[in-house]
C-alpha cells in the first residue's frame, strides 16, 4: 500500500477550484476509502448521516427524504450561477429545526435544504445545496447554496479521502442588511 502525503492530497485538491463566489468552510482529510464515506455519511442507510451531526448539536431533527432520481426539469438542471447549469444524478430534501444558542432575537431556525447529487464516481463525490430559513428576520431576502466535494485516489489500498465544503449566499431581492446577514450565515 503507498502512503498518500501532504504533497499528494494538495495535488488532488487544486484539481478542484472553488466555485465561483464561494467562501472556503472546511477542508479536512478523511481516514475512508471515498466509497465508505459513502456508506457512512451519505448513503440512505448511513449511520452517520445529517441526523446524527445535528442531533449532536441539539437541534430537532424532522426528516431528510431517500435520494431520488430528479422528475422536473427545474431539478435535472441545477442552475447555481448564470449561464451554468450541472445535470443532476440523485435529489433528496432535509427538513430541521436548528437551535441558535447565545442568540437574544432567535432561538430557533426552521430550515429546509436541498441537495442534488451532481456526480458520484470512485473518485469523487460532488452535492450541491441550497438551503432557506424560515421566522428569522430577512430570510426571505437570500439562500444560503453550498458545495460538498468529497475526493479520492484513484489508486489500490486508497484509504483516504478530502471533504471540502464551500458556501455562498445568493440574493433572492434587495436588502439593507446584507452586510450582517452575511457574516452570520457564512460563520
Amino acid at each position: 500500500m503507498d502512503l498518500t502525503t501532504r504533497d499528494d492530497l494538495k495535488a488532488l485538491m487544486a484539481k478542484h477550484p472553488l466555485p465561483p463566489n464561494h467562501t472556503l468552510y472546511q477542508e479536512l482529510c478523511l481516514g475512508l476509502s471515498l466509497e465508505e464515506y459513502w456508506d457512512n455519511v451519505q448513503s440512505d442507510e448511513a449511520k452517520c448521516d445529517a441526523g446524527a451531526f445535528y442531533a449532536s448539536r441539539g437541534d430537532l431533527y424532522y426528516n431528510m427524504t431517500k435520494w431520488r432520481a430528479p422528475e422536473t426539469t427545474e431539478e435535472k438542471e441545477y442552475r447555481p450561477e448564470k449561464g451554468t447549469f450541472f445535470n443532476v444524478k440523485m435529489i433528496r430534501d432535509m427538513k430541521v429545526e436548528m437551535q441558535m444558542k447565545n442568540n437574544p432575537f432567535v432561538k430557533k431556525v426552521p430550515t429546509t435544504q436541498v441537495q442534488y447529487l451532481i456526480e458520484r464516481t470512485s473518485t469523487k463525490i460532488q452535492i450541491r445545496s441550497i438551503t432557506k430559513n424560515t421566522d428569522v428576520p430577512f430570510c426571505e431576502s437570500f439562500v444560503t447554496e453550498s458545495e460538498l466535494l468529497v475526493c479520492g485516489f484513484d489508486k489500490p489500498g486508497a484509504c483516504c479521502c478530502i471533504c471540502r465544503t464551500t458556501c455562498n449566499t445568493i440574493w433572492l431581492k434587495f436588502c439593507m442588511m446584507k452586510t450582517v446577514v452575511n457574516s452570520n450565515s457564512h460563520a
